[in-house]
């Protein structure tokens, strides 16, 4: 009996210690816009807000850049500042911003939480609990960046972007080629 026990909990360190090795050599690389779904129409469809009220985003016929993010999402958290930064920018040039929460805690996940990090000046909040968009937007990964404009989707960033630095620059770019942002 305890030659098993000893056995098995060889067999556990030993997968841990390759599970840590995999883990430690993954490297996803930089994140980069994709054009995978370009012309993909983006259904917009009632979300929450921090208020728990029922509200839509806004008009599918401008340009809106949608922030799809978690309260428990590390890399989202991280790069919430500097995205906040980055909105502030686009608010001149006529692109809704929106931050969409994940958590399915709704409202009692995310208020606490915004009024700690102060990280929302300058884009519009919503809630998404039930998930909707990761089935309807083919969201698999968080965060996750789409770049819509008159109701299709034109560029979409999976994982966490440097707001100030090459991933903010691409969407600048994409921006630039996009007729009138309003």
């Amino acid at each position: 009996m305890i030659k098993r026990m000893v056995g098995m909990a060889v067999l556990g360190v030993a997968a841990l210690c390759l599970w840590a090795a995999a883990a430690a050599a993954y490297d996803p690389g930089s994140p980069s816009w994709t054009k995978k779904k370009v012309g993909t129409a983006v259904d917009f469809f009632w979300f929450q807000s921090v208020e728990g009220e029922a509200i839509k985003p806004p008009s599918a016929e401008r340009t809106v850049l949608v922030h799809v993010w978690a309260t428990w999402c590390a890399p989202c958290v991280t790069e919430l500042p500097s995205f906040d930064q980055f909105a502030e920018r686009l608010a001149d040039r006529g692109v809704a911003v929106v931050t969409l929460s994940v958590d399915r805690g709704g409202p009692k996940a995310v208020k606490p939480f915004m009024e700690k990090h102060r990280s929302f000046a300058h884009s519009l909040v919503l809630l998404d609990p039930d998930y909707l968009s990761g089935d309807l937007w083919g969201i698999h990964t968080l965060p996750t960046t789409i770049l819509i404009k008159d109701g299709r989707e034109v560029a979409r960033l999976v994982g966490r972007g440097d707001w100030k630095g090459d991933e903010g620059e691409e969407l600048e770019a994409l921006l630039s080629q996009q007729p009138n942002a309003r």
